[in-house]
């Protein structure tokens, strides 16, 4: 049933209905959640690649649908000639829709994040994050917008940081900035300070303050470069993997699952990640370690933010967002998300992302002048009883406009520094 109580939505019935009137977009490359399938790296490569400074970056001119979770619909992205993700299957080339804003004198507004912000859990590009902020701000205010979508699935602040200085301020784009991110931003960069902890002098390189977790595990792979042992290991687990991939096609469906799961065991393809989980093995008292790392994870997270404000509000608008998630805020949770908070279910322990909130509660508390631009939405689902997750932090389309309605009022709270006077 459409929802009719939820007050926020009031001024967007049209939205609403689509909410939950979509149809499934169709592509020629997908993805699922076997991920460590040849033939679906082999997909995923079609669509994104790695990158030494993002982790990985998207590839032009793609339509993908990309089937993450068993209980939910498959989701397409589509990007542009510069492999920046599009409002619309069909929509124009991000540079072409900038340039004919400034021309018209529109306001622009770009959008940093991760996977939440890519809009997993939008099933189709016009139901991301960006797209409704854009449509909800012409629908309910009458403002016509240009919303960009630099979301990039996997990543924090630090890489949407590189991505704003590349992609906005470096190339002399006047655009408006929402920095919408947390979720991520509390794993990596409290597992960063964790590795930081645990690495000798002779290996320190591998994690500085410049790098998050994607980037550590590139220089992980880099420092192994001259290793016959680990090359070996590689090359006889990739051998293993490649056959697995022959023989599973002439395998029942069932039969074929098993064994992709004994050669995941095995032979496992990503020894970088065995390499950080050893790293992140801290034997010691979990509140007392984990709550000093979270301190310094929050100190980084709200140093980032504050350079960008500082190179934003001179000239343009600017928000910075924290992020719902099960763990955060006081939701009345359905059945699976309640199961999702406790399990952690595509986020990891759940005590992580607490003692991070708490931290970061503190420090708001501390020091209001910091956060002049900072808006906490971890409260935003208080009162609403439908189900809007799809795991323990991505949304589904009634979550995702919630969401962008919430960000279009908050844009308006400050329409003149975003120029919508």
């Amino acid at each position: 049933m459409i929802p009719s109580k939820i007050q926020i939505l009031k001024g967007v019935e049209g939205l609403v209905k689509e909410c939950f009137s979509y149809k499934e977009a169709r592509s020629n490359i997908h993805i699922t959640n076997q991920g460590n399938s040849i033939s679906n790296i082999k997909n995923s490569r079609l669509f994104s690649t790695p990158h030494a400074i993002y982790g990985h970056k998207y590839r032009a001119n793609k339509i993908v649908s990309w089937k993450l979770r068993k209980h939910s619909p498959a989701d397409v992205f589509a990007t542009d000639n510069h492999g920046i993700l599009k409002n619309t299957l069909l929509g124009e080339n991000t540079e072409d829709r900038i340039q004919n804003a400034i021309r018209d004198g529109k306001s622009v507004i770009a959008f940093f994040g991760g996977s939440t912000m890519m809009s997993m859990g939008s099933v189709t590009p016009d139901f991301s994050i960006p797209s409704l902020v854009e449509r909800v701000l012409m629908e309910k205010y009458d403002k016509k917008v240009v919303c960009v979508n630099f979301g990039l699935g996997g990543t924090c602040c630090r890489e949407a940081f590189q991505l704003y200085l590349n992609e906005i301020s470096l190339k002399g784009i006047r655009a408006n900035i929402v920095f919408y991110d947390g979720w991520n931003c509390a794993s990596y960069l409290t597992n960063k300070k964790i590795i930081q902890n645990q690495l000798n002098e002779a290996l320190s390189n591998l994690a500085t303050e410049a790098d998050s977790l994607m980037s550590i595990g590139h220089n992980i792979r880099l420092n192994k470069a001259y290793d016959l042992k680990w090359y070996l290991k590689n090359s006889i687990n990739l051998f293993f993997a490649f056959l697995t991939d022959v023989v599973q096609k002439h395998l029942p469906k069932f039969l074929g699952r098993q064994l992709l799961r004994i050669q995941s065991r095995l032979f496992p393809l990503d020894l970088v990640h065995k390499e950080i989980e050893k790293l992140l093995d801290v034997n010691s008292n979990w509140s007392q370690t984990h709550n000093d790392f979270s301190e310094r994870a929050v100190n980084e997270y709200v140093a980032l933010h504050q350079v960008v404000k500082d190179l934003v509000t001179p000239h343009a608008g600017y928000l910075w967002i924290q992020q719902p998630l099960v763990f955060w805020g006081s939701k009345p949770l359905t059945k699976n998300e309640k199961e999702w908070k406790e399990n952690g279910y595509s986020s990891g322990d759940p005590r992580l992302f607490k003692s991070f909130d708490v931290k970061l509660k503190s420090t708001i508390s501390s020091s209001p002048d910091l956060f002049s631009h900072f808006v906490d939405m971890t409260h935003i689902f208080d009162e609403i009883f439908d189900e809007l997750y799809i795991d323990s932090g991505h949304l589904n389309r009634l979550g995702n406009l919630i969401v962008s309605v919430n960000i279009a009022d908050e844009i308006m709270s400050k329409k003149k520094e975003f120029g919508l006077c």
